[in-house]
């Protein structure tokens, strides 16, 4: 399945940073959502997209390692397997999830940008009517080919990696439906989010008198960070458009492709995501500086409390010590003084006793 260890242990990092970055990202944006914050809200839809991602890479990870060694014997068995199903089943899903939810988010911001006073940006009511019919179409999309259907026939079982993906000269059955949301609605989706992106940027470089600056500057900043998102989307999904068109144009592409079109240029965006849109954004490095700070401050004052503790101690110790050598000299004097008393006394004593 993986034919080297480089694709082994990429497949196993970058499904770790997609599932637990994530999760990171989705519980720091739902407090934004309980406030209302359409952004927060569209965002953790893509979180949720790119997080089963990480799942499928996990999944694939997990085979991988199982059937090392003996993948040849069981390639068949586990291609036509209910879990091989169910991991092209989720990677379709998420896939095509952010995919998606990125159009929503460019549109959302586009109404912002570009027509800020004339149409009404996407409102929290619109955005839980839009999102939940794009999760059923999503869901529609992907669990169609699970159906007993001759034409889908081992839809998700064309490769070692549950891939659909039509990059193959070769039309088994289905190949029209994976052209269709792997190639043509993809490309669709992906022009449309660059041409509303580059218009944004045209508009907002020649005007902003439609809104204030403050705001104005808000909205570029944020448009020119979702924009570095989309290209990375962009990325990962280029050479998969264009392996699709080489395979339609009759070329064939070697079976090693699939593997690394799952570890690399599918997933990679899933990886990056949760940085790009929360963990380098301004409020998360805000929260992470004064989370730092007070666990800094807390553990200043408990050292100091401590260090003022051991030297109230010390300093005890050392009085009590005084004392006590202050007592031992003045008991050292007074029987030294007794010594010499009783000396003096026995001396006259013996005088005494020899004038007689």
């Amino acid at each position: 399945m993986m034919s080297n260890y480089f694709l082994r242990a990429s497949i196993w990092i970058l499904g770790i940073i997609a599932f637990f970055g994530n999760i990171l990202v989705f519980a720091w944006r739902v407090r934004d959502f309980r406030k209302g914050k359409v952004h927060s809200f569209l965002i953790s839809n893509l979180a949720i997209a790119d997080f089963f991602m990480g799942v499928y890479l996990l999944i694939i990870a997990s085979v991988d390692s199982y059937y090392r060694g003996n993948y040849f014997i069981y390639d068949k068995l586990w291609k036509e397997s209910s879990f091989c199903k169910f991991a092209g089943c989720i990677s379709t899903f998420s896939s095509e999830l952010s995919v998606f939810t990125l159009t929503v988010i460019t549109f959302d911001r586009l109404i912002c940008i570009i027509f800020p006073l004339k149409l009404k940006r996407l409102g929290i009511k619109q955005a839980c009517i839009v999102m939940p019919l794009i999760w059923i179409a999503v869901l529609g999309i992907s669990t169609i080919p699970l159906l007993e259907m001759r034409y889908f026939h081992n839809f998700y079982g064309r490769s070692g990696v549950c891939l659909a993906l039509h990059i193959t000269p070769e039309k088994p059955k289905g190949w029209e439906y994976s052209v269709f949301v792997f190639l043509v609605l993809n490309f669709v989706s992906f022009l449309l989010i660059f041409l509303s992106y580059l218009w944004m940027f045209l508009v907002a470089k020649k005007t902003t008198t439609a809104v204030r600056k403050s705001k104005a500057k808000s909205d570029k900043s944020m448009a020119k960070r979702m924009t570095l998102i989309v290209m990375t989307d962009f990325c990962c999904w280029v050479p998969i458009i264009l392996l699709g068109f080489i395979s339609l144009g009759g070329f064939s592409v070697p079976q090693q492709v699939y593997a690394w079109v799952a570890v690399f240029v599918l997933p990679l965006n899933s990886a990056i995501n949760p940085v790009l849109y929360t963990i380098s954004t301004a409020p998360f490095m805000r929260n992470i500086r004064k989370r730092a700070s007070r666990f800094r401050k807390s553990f200043t004052g408990s050292f100091r409390s401590s260090f003022t503790k051991h030297s109230y101690i010390d300093e005890r110790t050392s009085e009590a010590w005084n004392r006590h050598s202050m007592y031992r000299q003045l008991e050292l004097m007074r029987l030294r003084g007794l010594k010499k008393t009783y000396s003096y006394s026995t001396h006259r004593t013996q005088e005494k006793l020899s004038r007689m």
